[in-house]
């Protein structure tokens, strides 16, 4: 979770976010990629919701280290003293070491220039035959005012995404759409708030300083609850099977899991 939607937490996670660890774990577990003795590093690792779930698979002898240029003092010794996060190294700066696996989990949509970002990562700590994990929102029509207050620059396409990968020395394994079910209701939304005439300056970098989401603080009763979930579990064995058919179904939000080429 990003930092700006860590606001009033209560403990629970949004399905949409509990759906999104399931589904990217599977994918991850599924190749081999989580392990004892793995180096795992989450850039742009925000409240590292995703990054405490993975210790227990990298253990024992693996590490997991997560960094986010965004963090304070206070972000630290917060992550630091909290015995969820035990076994994570927590830093605003990259760490110097070469990862089996580099996260980069909606991050790429908060940089002006994506591109140099991910090369200068993946040139920086994944070693030679290590693997990137990507997701970002999808489709650039779907932009809203939710895009700007979290500081989006951009939405992405499947063409795009994939020669973003290319130019930084990846070579696919897999990917395709998430989220489908969402994808209409992120549709009906847009086209109800009409023209957002603030889109151009909202890419130029203006987020919001907190942003309330929803993210931190998912309320509903158990039986609402257990539908949602429901329906996402679902909605992420279509994305698995889609993407064994190499078939990039539309959702609200693509990724792609690739492996740096041989130097």
């Amino acid at each position: 979770m990003d930092l700006r939607e860590a606001i009033h937490p209560t403990g629970r996670r949004h399905p949409w976010e509990t759906a999104r660890l399931a589904f990217f774990r599977r994918q991850l577990r599924g190749r081999g990629l989580l392990g004892p003795g793995a180096t795992v590093i989450d850039a742009g690792a925000g409240d590292a919701f995703f990054a405490r779930q993975l210790v227990a698979d990298v253990a024992p002898g693996g590490r997991i280290f997560a960094f986010d240029p965004q963090y304070s003092e206070a972000h630290l010794e917060r992550l630091a003293s909290d015995p969820s996060a035990a076994g994570i190294e927590f830093a605003r700066t990259r760490p110097a070491v070469r990862a089996d696996l580099l996260l980069l989990m909606d991050v790429l949509e908060h940089v002006a220039d994506d591109r140099a970002l991910l090369v200068d990562l993946v040139a920086s700590v994944v070693r030679p035959g290590g693997h990137v994990l990507v997701s970002v929102p999808a489709w650039d029509q779907l932009y809203t005012r939710h895009d700007a207050i979290l500081g989006h620059y951009r939405r992405y396409s499947p063409a795009y995404l994939r020669g973003l990968l290319a130019d930084g020395g990846l070579a696919l394994v897999a990917g395709g759409g998430l989220f489908h079910t969402l994808l209409p209701l992120r549709a009906l939304r847009r086209l109800a708030a009409g023209r957002f005439r603030d889109a151009d300056s909202c890419r130029r970098g203006q987020p919001a300083i907190e942003a309330d989401t929803g993210l931190a603080r998912w309320r509903a009763g158990a039986r609402l609850t257990a539908l949602v979930e429901a329906v996402l579990r679902v909605d992420g064995g279509l994305s698995a099977w889609s993407s064994r058919a190499s078939l990039w179904l539309p959702g609200l939000s693509l990724w792609a899991l690739a492996v740096r080429r041989a130097e």
